[in-house]
């Protein structure tokens, strides 16, 4: 079964939370939250996720901080049995700004992730960045990507060559931008930020494709 990816919802606040409005994710379907927050320190304080419904399990996949720029950014994934409408809430204990993005996808493997990446990446505003994957993902697969950067003062950054935008949001100092990629062995990540602070706290997630059901096989008996 292949992926099937929907965007579900998104929210930015120039406080320590941000909640998305009502959705109803697809029965057997996994939730991945991508969120970021600006921070009133040089700790990067946890982000927490939590739904309407109090009865979801939520994974932190991925988290990078930045002392430099107080910018943190997470990934989290939760598994849904049987959709039923919620919203999604991201808080933080400092925040001077925040934002997420819920996604869902449908058709995923039993063990759904994959490949990660967690990175900091110095840049320039009006620039490029790059990071790169800890491993390849499978052609089958998809890639989301998060952007976090301090002090947004327009779109939040572009997406690199053969990747989409899904989200591009700002909340007080806090921007985000997710963009995700398929088809695709490569182990690159790339965007170009707008305007904003030189400094991009950026993480990833691979989610895998459902193998397909195997094929019978028939050993040959020798008479």
């Amino acid at each position: 079964m292949a992926l099937s990816r929907s965007s579900l919802g998104s929210a930015a606040d120039s406080d320590t939370n941000a909640t998305t409005g009502s959705f109803t994710p697809p029965d057997n379907s996994l939730l991945v939250v991508t969120a970021a927050a600006r921070h009133n320190n040089d700790q990067a304080t946890a982000i927490a996720i939590t739904d309407s419904l109090g009865t979801l399990t939520w994974t932190r996949q991925t988290v990078k901080g930045s002392a430099d720029s107080f910018i943190s950014i997470e990934q989290h994934t939760a598994p849904v049995a049987t959709g039923a409408s919620m919203t999604v809430t991201a808080s933080t204990a400092d925040g001077v700004g925040i934002a997420l993005g819920v996604i869902s996808y449908t058709g995923q493997d039993a063990s759904p992730i994959g490949t990660k990446l967690e990175a900091f990446v110095a840049g320039t505003s009006g620039g490029s960045g790059s990071a790169t994957l800890g491993a390849s993902p499978a052609s089958t697969s998809e890639v989301v990507v998060g952007v976090g950067i301090v002090f947004p003062f327009g779109p939040v950054a572009t997406p690199g060559a053969g990747w989409a935008e899904l989200f591009d949001l700002q909340g007080g100092a806090c921007g985000l931008q997710v963009q995700w990629r398929g088809s695709s062995t490569s182990t690159s990540v790339a965007w170009s930020e707008l305007l904003g602070h030189q400094q991009n706290s950026v993480v990833a997630l691979e989610i895998k494709e459902a193998a397909a059901a195997g094929a019978r096989s028939f050993g040959v008996v020798m008479g």
